[in-house]
């Protein structure tokens, strides 16, 4: 009896990769993933800052008043608009006031202020600009001019990006004290004091009032206050003011060739001290 020969086919038998190209297709896999996350974050937030440029930053008028110790305070308020999906963070102002000719008068810092994403923000800023008699901003007590404001702002965009903003404005300004001059009249002797009368003028070209008290010091040549007077002021926006007072001089104490010296002390008790005038 015959036999029948029956043949098995053999199948391959399955072999693990090793361990090392294991891991070497899962670090594959995770960077690739890593890639598209990264990839949409960044179209995410080019998009979100096109929003937010598109929306941009903008200022209002800045108002004008005296501060302490010879110092200019400008208060306005800042809108900025966040369009996108991701926060501005450490919002930092800066402001850089300058005259026509583009020597800078002044500038400050404000901030940082955070803005949550998706929607417009405004803040208040306030910047104290000081006024030296050696410095251009001197030019601001009496001398109407053009201002340019120019107002920088940084933060952190989307929690990694940089951003910057750039807003100017031109501002035609009105001195407080346009013109001033201190005019020394002729001295006269009574009783055996000497007596000068002194005329200060000016007008007030500025969007505030002037009002306080101005007091005007008579210097000698080697620093050597030989009289005082104080004029109260109450001088609205766009006014002329003028007014006569009769110093009396110290006993001994020459003027020829001294100088005016005046302070202006706000009703609030902020002081400035005025450009001297010489004497002749």
């Amino acid at each position: 009896m015959g036999g029948v020969l029956v043949s098995a086919q053999l199948l391959p038998r399955y072999r693990r990769p090793p361990p090392l190209y294991r891991l070497a297709r899962a670090l594959r896999r995770i960077g690739l993933v890593v890639l598209v996350l990264v990839l949409l974050f960044v179209a995410s937030a080019l998009y979100s800052a096109y929003e937010t440029a598109r929306g941009g930053a903008s200022a209002s008028d800045f108002e004008y008043a005296f501060g302490a110790n010879n110092t200019f305070v400008l208060s306005g308020t800042l809108s900025f608009s966040d369009g996108g999906i991701y926060p501005v963070n450490g919002f930092t102002v800066h402001l850089r006031v300058a005259n026509a000719t583009g020597q800078v008068v002044g500038e400050s810092s404000d901030g940082p202020v955070n803005f949550a994403p998706g929607g417009r923000a405004t803040f208040p800023v306030t910047f104290v600009l000081p006024i030296a008699l050696a410095s251009a901003a001197a030019s601001l007590l009496t001398t109407d001019q053009f201002l340019n404001e120019t107002i920088f702002a940084n933060a952190t965009f989307a929690y990694v990006f940089p951003v910057s903003v750039e807003v100017a404005k031109n501002t035609s300004w009105g001195a407080p004290f346009a013109g001033l001059t201190a005019s020394v009249g002729t001295p006269t002797t009574m009783g055996g004091t000497v007596v000068v009368p002194v005329t200060i003028q000016f007008e007030n070209d500025a969007s505030f009032a002037d009002d306080g008290s101005l007091e005007v010091r008579l210097v000698s040549e080697s620093g050597t206050v030989c009289a005082s007077s104080t004029y109260p002021i109450d001088v609205p926006p766009e006014t002329p003011y003028s007014q006569t007072n009769d110093f009396t001089l110290a006993t001994g104490c020459s003027i020829s060739g001294g100088t005016v010296v005046s302070t202006y002390t706000t009703s609030g008790g902020a002081t400035v001290t005025l450009p001297p005038e010489a004497i002749p």
